[in-house]
């Protein structure tokens, strides 16, 4: 049985791939958690620190960023490299994880800033 190589070119490429792919389901779910309390009239995200819906948030934004991270370091470490015959799959890799480690950031930001606690 074959093991996962990760000194491989190609093998990161396409963790990286994998990896960035699975950060975009974590940052839709951190979307959907955060904007699911957002109040219109006054702009602001409303929340109760300690619920489970406040952990879930938090660890979907977690996840997103560490495997978003994970993605653009693979997919960044593995372009460009000669024995790399999967060049596509690090770059898609790479600009995927960049793109949702970027919007991970701006949801904490709007939480942080837009954010209101209740009761």
């Amino acid at each position: 049985m074959a093991r996962l190589n990760l000194r491989r070119y190609d093998v990161q490429a396409s963790v990286s791939l994998f990896l960035s792919a699975a950060s975009v389901v974590f940052v839709i779910g951190t979307a959907v958690l955060l904007f699911y309390r957002y109040d219109a009239d006054s702009r602001t995200v409303l929340y109760m620190i300690g619920t489970p819906r406040w952990f879930l948030l938090m660890a979907c934004a977690g996840l997103a960023g560490l495997l978003s991270l994970l993605g653009l370091s693979l997919g960044a470490n593995s372009a460009g490299q000669r024995r790399n015959d999967k060049q596509t799959r690090s770059w898609i890799g790479f600009f995927i994880g960049a793109f949702v480690l970027t919007m991970t950031i701006i949801l904490l930001a709007i939480y942080l800033v837009r954010g209101e606690a209740v009761g």
